[in-house]
């Protein structure tokens, strides 16, 4: 979602916020509703589910 501009991300990685823009840009003005909660959950399951398949520890 960061690397297509949906999402921008703090310079320290510890927060995500929607790019309207962006969103808007592709989607059309009004966008439809996204969950953004969602998402994020399911990029930190993945994140941490490729961790444990690598043998990271975090």
């Amino acid at each position: 979602m960061v690397d297509c501009g949906f999402l921008k991300r703090t310079r320290d990685g510890s927060r995500y916020l929607l790019n309207y823009g962006r969103v808007a840009g592709v989607l059309g003005d009004p966008a439809p509703r996204v969950d953004a909660g969602a998402i994020l959950d399911r990029i930190l399951r993945e994140r941490e589910a490729r961790k444990l398949a690598y043998g990271g520890n975090g």
